[in-house]
């Protein structure tokens, strides 16, 4: 299987106080994974790193080969994104409208919405 997500040597410090060091992992196209382990482990963090939401203090994290901190914001996200699971959305928002969120990268810097209309 093609890797699309790697990460090598990856490592977090919040100051002078490690929070993830030499991680490693590669994720195939099509493979689930679940990062499991007690609260305060990194599991957020890690996720953060993987999503280019946080910058390393050491290591890379590669999407489909290429560094992500070399993808500009709108290309990454178009191709990577993360929902956080404790992230509470409005409570009228429908689900329909959270995921056109994700929408977001494709919509023209002209235009307020989206393009691609809703289909019922």
């Amino acid at each position: 299987m093609t890797t699309i997500l790697s990460a090598e040597h990856l490592a977090y410090a919040a100051g002078h106080t490690p929070i993830l060091e030499d991680v490693a992992l590669d994720v195939a196209r099509g493979q689930r994974l679940a990062i499991i382990g007690p609260n305060g482990a990194g599991k957020s963090t890690l996720l953060r790193l993987l999503a280019g939401l946080a910058r390393p203090s050491g290591g890379a994290v590669q999407l489909e080969g290429c560094d992500i901190r070399r993808i500009g914001r709108q290309a990454l996200a178009r191709r990577l994104a993360v929902l956080p699971q404790g992230v509470e959305a409005p409570a009228d928002t429908t689900v329909r409208r959270l995921v056109g969120y994700g929408r977001f990268p494709y919509r023209s810097h002209l235009r307020a919405e989206d393009p691609v209309k809703d289909r019922e």
